[in-house]
């Protein structure tokens, strides 16, 4: 019965996985748009997005916290 155990921590190390990727990737996408900015405004944009996966799952977890 070992195996489904394995078969879980497995899909569960995946899923995780997948869901920083798709972060990174949206939050690549968002700095883009700071690249068509004037250049008085390109370093204000950049640093509001740079918000790590870590980080952003971590206030998530306080608001959820406080609800």
């Amino acid at each position: 019965m070992k195996i489904p155990y394995i078969l879980i921590l497995v899909l569960s190390t995946l899923l995780g996985a997948c869901k920083s990727y798709v972060y990174d990737t949206m939050a690549s996408d968002e700095k883009r748009e700071c690249y068509d900015l004037p250049a008085s405004q390109y370093h204000d944009c950049v640093m509001k997005k740079r918000k790590t996966y870590t980080e952003y799952m971590r206030q998530r977890e306080e608001v959820l916290a406080r609800e």
